[in-house]
């Protein structure tokens, strides 16, 4: 318990951007990789529960984000991020992904407002 506070502190102080680097450098060489792992996985965690996809969107490490977001089934919450900015499309294109991932993709043909209406209206997502 103390380890989560303490790493909550850490972060809260330093770049974030920064630590997922020197954590990829770490992974790259073997070092200490299941710990850097675990470090990796607070820190995404950490982005999640601020909201901070705006400061990752254009970075290396946003895919890091989204596969967390979509691991943990919290991927909602991005995508209603992106529903608030009107980024409909990015919405709808990370529902896909998702759908996909837990093998219910969705309809070819239906408008990206039905489906960004449909997920956002519909049950917690979970891979079924």
């Amino acid at each position: 318990m103390f380890y989560i506070f303490f790493c909550k502190g850490f972060l809260s102080t330093c770049n974030t951007e920064t630590v997922l680097q020197q954590i990829d450098e770490h992974m790259n060489t073997g070092e200490v990789v299941g710990f850097a792992s675990q470090i990796r996985a607070l820190i995404l965690d950490s982005i999640i529960n601020e909201k901070l996809y705006e400061k990752f969107l254009k970075t290396k490490y946003f895919s890091l984000l989204k596969q967390q977001l979509m691991n943990t089934h919290r991927i909602k919450e991005l995508v209603d991020y992106f529903a608030s900015k009107n980024c409909i499309d990015d919405a709808t294109a990370l529902i896909q992904e998702y759908q996909k991932k837990c093998g219910n993709p969705t309809l070819v043909d239906a408008s990206t407002s039905d489906i960004l209406k449909v997920f956002q209206n519909g049950p917690e997502e979970t891979c079924n």
